[in-house]
């Protein structure tokens, strides 16, 4: 298999996650007629047809192209609203857990 189809089924996946983000995120700014604004598939056309270009270099280059292209798919679920990275956060806030404080005394959480 070239390395370049590596990095287009990374493609394909990313399209697929940015689509879901923008649709499942209220209120998102990013939601034109339901779906996301172009500017967000062109960053994805521009950052994949790159690691593309790079993949069908030399074989060491689309091993890292296809590595970088995975990564950035995994990187985008991750920090998307609904995503681990997020619902994690969030369950951290409303768990009402804080830093210890110190006081003048010095020992941490002493109250």
């Amino acid at each position: 298999m070239a390395k370049s189809s590596v990095v287009l089924a990374a493609a394909g996946v990313e399209v697929g996650v940015v689509t879901w983000r923008s649709v499942t995120t209220k209120n998102s700014p990013n939601i034109v007629a339901g779906l996301p604004i172009p500017a967000v598939y062109l960053d994805v056309i521009l950052i994949f047809g790159a690691l593309s270009f790079l993949a069908d270099i030399s074989d060491g280059a689309g091993t890292v192209a296809g590595l970088a292209a995975w990564g950035y798919v995994v990187a985008t679920f991750l920090t998307s609203g609904t995503g681990p990275i997020t619902a994690l956060t969030k369950a951290a806030g409303k768990s009402g857990a804080s830093t210890p404080t110190t006081t003048a005394g010095g020992a941490a959480g002493a109250a």
